[in-house]
């Protein structure tokens, strides 16, 4: 029964809203990594390790690391974390906003922030940013990543509230 008692349309509307997004962001994401991985050679390491080919952590690493250049980060060690002698392909705050990004798109449905403190969050990222660009404080890779979490959740946050009023107020409208 269609729609569900107990809700209401715009509920409802918003639901469809989300598949449909997740779909259209799935195919695109799949997409772009397709295109991204292809020059990188993920298939190739895919493979040896399918064809139980010795697996080789530095030829892994160094696709990762190129992976990580193509995402425009500046790859500093001294501003990087590392596994087992391995540099993360990304610096820490680089990490953290991938880590803010993720937990945006888990926690949209369950936590909206307000306006405030999306502003907050992202006010403490570029103050983390521009203080130790100005040499006025040291900065270390659990402060970075902390921010940079912060920054990510907060600006995809906005991303997804910006999505899902476009697209209700075009269910709306239609």
């Amino acid at each position: 029964k269609f729609p569900a008692e107990g809700t209401t349309p715009e509920a409802d509307a918003a639901d469809i809203f989300c598949l449909v997004l997740w779909v259209f962001y799935a195919e695109l994401v799949t997409a772009e990594l397709r295109q991204l991985t292809a020059p990188i050679g993920f298939a190739e390491i895919a493979e040896d390790v399918l064809m139980d080919k010795k697996f080789d952590s530095n030829k892994l690493w160094l696709k990762l690391m190129n992976f990580g250049r193509l995402t425009k980060c500046h790859q500093i060690p001294e501003r990087s974390f590392f596994i087992n002698g391995f540099q993360f392909p990304v610096c820490s705050r680089c990490t953290g906003v991938f880590f803010g990004w993720i937990a945006a798109i888990c926690l949209i449905f369950f936590y909206k922030p307000n306006i405030f403190i999306v502003i907050l969050f992202c006010l403490a990222m570029f103050l983390d940013w521009f203080l130790q660009s100005k040499n006025i404080i040291k900065c270390n890779n659990i402060r970075r990543f902390i921010t940079g979490t912060l920054g990510g959740y907060a600006l995809m946050s906005l991303y997804l509230k910006i999505i899902i009023y476009i697209i209700q107020f075009l269910i709306s409208k239609f």
